[in-house]
């Protein structure tokens, strides 16, 4: 039977939609390569404290295609294996004020991403303004991070390598400063994720902790 001109616009208006519909694709860190890292900065009175780990896990959706639409993503840390060069201090750490027995990963769950481009090219880096929640010693807060990007190509994958930028209160996440350490440990820590995400990586299986939010 002939098609007539209602349902031929009809198909052909169809088509049209289901090829401008983009679709955010995924990608996921690397945990083999030990690229992607973790820091924590600490400037307190009397001494400077830098914390460094590559044990870390994670996935995001980005389309290239189409920036300005929804973006989400999830990294995980093992704070167990973060590292400040003195081993007795890392232990400090774990064990009197992490509490790593109990609280073994922070997350950072990325809900949403303002002051996008347009378009985005090759090559060329972003700053964004991230949203999202943070996760670590039983607490869960929101958090507001600047986010830096660019995307590559390569023989098999896109890549995108990003950074963000942000800064907790220890207080607000039930962090105790022992009073020994009081002045060696800084109440304000500045944090700095730097990971790399390939579309053709696995996409791990991370599971959030219940930990109640607080505002």
């Amino acid at each position: 039977m002939p098609l007539t001109i209602r349902s031929s616009f009809l198909i052909i208006s169809v088509l049209f939609v289901c090829t401008s519909i983009s679709f955010a694709s995924d990608f996921a860190l690397n945990p083999l390569l030990k690229s992607d890292t973790v820091k924590f900065e600490s400037t307190a009175k009397l001494e400077f404290i830098e914390g460094i780990t590559t044990d870390v896990a994670g996935y995001f959706s980005f389309d290239k295609q189409s920036p300005t639409t929804p973006v989400s993503g999830l990294i995980r840390v093992d704070l167990r294996t973060m590292h400040t060069g003195i081993e007795t201090r890392d232990e400090d750490m774990r064990s009197d004020y992490l509490e790593t027995d109990e609280y073994p990963y922070a997350y950072f769950e990325l809900v949403s991403i303002s002051n996008m481009p347009e378009s985005v090219e090759d090559g060329k880096t972003y700053e964004t303004n991230g949203f999202g929640y943070f996760y670590i010693h039983g607490v869960k807060r929101k958090l507001y991070p600047i986010v830096t990007f660019n995307i590559s190509s390569n023989e098999t994958a896109e890549v995108i390598n990003v950074s963000a930028k942000f800064t907790i209160k220890l207080d607000e996440y039930k962090i105790k400063r022992p009073k020994l350490i009081l002045y060696k440990l800084a109440e304000t820590m500045n944090l700095t994720v730097t990971f790399t995400g390939y579309s053709d990586a696995l996409k791990p299986v991370i599971n959030l902790p219940d930990y109640k939010e607080l505002e």
